[in-house]
C-alpha cells in the first residue's frame, strides 16, 4: 500500500465571528501515519482454468509402397489338329465243320396192350306190380276279370289331330309306324285333355306293329299300347 504519511492537503477554514471583522485562519488538519500491517499477508488468488491435455501424435515416417510388377502372360498358342489312329483288323471266315450221318430206318414202336376180358352177370327182371292209375278230378276254372290301367282310350283334346287313338286297320298302323322308317313317341301324359298313349280301338283283321317302331313310357301307371279286345291283331308287337 502506497505511504501517504506526508500527504495532507491543508483545507482553508472560515471562522465567523459575532461582529463586524472576520478574518481567515489556517488550520491544520490533523495527521496520521498509516503503517503497514505486521503479520498479515495478503495474497490474492484468482482462480485459473485448467489448461488443456497435451496429447502427443506418435511420429510415423513416410511409408513407401512399391509399385506391383506384373508381367504379362505369353500368348496362347493355335491348337493343332488331333491325330487319331484306328486300327481295324478284317475279321476271319468262320470255320464250320458239319459231318452229317446217313439217317436210320425208324424201328417200329412196340405197343403192349393187355386187355382183361369182362365178367358179365346176368341181370334179372322181374314183372313190376300192377299199377292202378284213377282219372284226376278237375274243377271247372272261374273267369277272372282284371284290368290293367289305363282302360280308356287315348285322347287330345287340345289338338285332336294329334290323338293317338287308332279305330281302323292295318292304314292307321301305318300312319304312326310307317313301313321301314323309325319312328319313336314317348308316352309322358295322361290326364283329362291329353291321353298321349296309343290305344287299338275296333281294329279287326290281322294288324302288325313294325320292327322300327319304338314307344317309352316315362311316366309310372300306364301302358305303351291299350288293346280294346280286338278279334284278331298283333301278329308282331315289338
Amino acid at each position: 500500500m502506497a505511504n501517504r504519511s506526508n500527504y495532507y492537503p491543508r483545507t482553508p477554514a472560515t471562522l465567523a465571528l459575532v461582529g463586524c471583522q472576520s478574518w481567515e485562519v489556517q488550520v491544520d488538519p490533523p495527521k496520521f501515519e498509516l503503517k503497514d500491517p505486521k503479520g498479515l499477508t495478503v495474497n490474492p488468488y484468482i482462480a485459473k482454468p485448467e489448461e488443456a491435455p497435451t496429447i502427443k501424435l506418435p511420429n510415423i515416417g513416410q511409408i513407401e509402397i512399391e509399385a506391383l510388377s506384373i508381367t504379362a502372360p505369353n500368348a496362347p498358342s493355335a491348337p493343332t489338329t488331333p491325330t487319331i489312329s484306328v486300327s481295324i483288323t478284317a475279321p476271319t471266315a468262320p470255320s464250320i465243320s458239319v459231318t452229317p450221318n446217313a439217317p436210320s430206318a425208324p424201328e417200329a414202336p412196340n405197343v403192349s396192350v393187355s386187355v382183361v376180358a369182362p365178367a358179365i352177370n346176368v341181370l334179372n327182371i322181374g314183372t313190376p306190380a300192377e299199377v292202378s292209375v284213377s282219372a284226376p278230378t278237375v274243377e271247372t276254372p272261374k273267369p277272372v276279370a282284371f284290368s290293367v290301367a289305363p282302360t280308356i282310350d287315348a285322347k287330345d283334346s287340345i289338338n285332336p289331330s294329334l290323338s293317338r287313338k287308332i279305330s281302323n286297320n292295318q292304314s292307321g298302323v301305318n300312319d304312326f309306324f310307317p313301313t321301314n322308317q323309325a319312328r319313336s313317341y314317348d308316352v309322358d301324359t295322361v290326364n283329362n285333355s291329353v291321353r298321349n298313349f296309343f290305344t287299338l280301338s275296333g281294329v279287326s283283321g290281322d294288324v302288325t306293329l313294325p320292327e322300327l317302331g319304338t314307344i317309352n313310357v316315362k311316366i309310372d301307371d300306364t301302358r305303351a299300347v291299350v288293346v280294346d279286345e280286338p278279334k284278331k291283331w298283333l301278329k308282331n308287337s315289338k
